[in-house]
């Protein structure tokens, strides 16, 4: 990634989260007519008098997911209805760090995550693409701890937790660092393919070779958390050793930036 250093302070994002939530985020699914590829001159319109695709086609450039953007993770499996969330509640359990889960919610604050350079890597510049392949961290924007997994076992299904970790103002260790792995499609520009908005991706963690994961049906409960529980019908999240159904995201809502 470029390593021209450029830092977003929280309070914008935040602010610009309100506001971004006021109206019910409907820019973030704007696209402009510019982008519209030409049909080529020559090739003929089907009967259902729809042009074809352009040979050429591909998402727009302001879909693409960028650093310093806070951005939200939607669970695929689930039916892309639940988001990756934390707060500054700790788990009760294994490392006592910080609670991450997935919650059906998708206008919570808690649910943003910005995202940065790799750990110990140089800033990067707020606004440049994420490429497939690069290795980047999610930083909490309410609590500014990292998305974090380690091999102590998951309270509900026994694989690796993942946790909010670091010293509350984005540093942690390289246990933070996630590679961005495209499923399909993506951007393509001088050979290079790009993490693009509302595509299904995988986030392996470096450390461990895990991936972020949920399930549908791995829940927090009254019989497994106890009357009262406060994260009562959230899904557990963990670090899952096969790549499956239940680790694909897509960054969905969020506060995007561009250049």
């Amino acid at each position: 990634m470029p390593s021209v250093s450029m830092t977003i302070p929280l309070a914008i994002i935040i602010a610009a989260t309100v506001l971004l939530i006021t109206n019910d985020l409907s820019a973030t699914h704007h696209e402009s007519s510019s982008n519209i590829q030409p049909r080529p001159q020559n090739q003929p319109i089907p009967p259902n008098n729809k042009t074809p695709p352009h040979p050429n086609d591909h998402p727009p450039p302001e879909k693409l997911v960028t650093c310093g953007s806070a951005v939200k993770l939607a669970h695929v499996e689930s039916g892309s209805k639940y988001y990756l969330l934390s707060d500054d509640r700790q788990l009760q359990s294994g490392s006592g760090q910080q609670l991450v889960t997935a919650v059906e919610n998708s206008r919570s604050p808690d649910g943003l995550w910005q995202i940065r350079e790799a750990h110990g890597s140089p800033v990067c510049d707020a606004g440049s693409p994420v490429r497939c392949g690069d290795v980047v961290r999610l930083m909490h924007v309410g609590t500014g701890r990292n998305l974090h997994t380690h091999g102590i076992k998951s309270p509900l299904s026994n694989q690796h937790e993942v946790t909010g970790f670091g010293n509350g103002q984005g540093e942690g260790d390289s246990g933070d660092d996630w590679t961005v792995l495209c499923e399909s499609g993506g951007y393509f520009s001088k050979g290079e393919r790009y993490w693009v908005r509302e595509q299904p991706v995988r986030l392996k963690s470096v450390d461990t070779g895990r991936y972020l994961g949920a399930s549908s049906t791995v829940k927090f409960t009254e019989q497994n958390c106890g009357r009262g529980c406060p994260i009562m019908n959230h899904l557990e999240v963990f670090g899952r050793q096969t790549a499956d159904q239940y680790t694909q995201w897509k960054v969905d809502l969020g506060v995007h930036l561009s250049k």
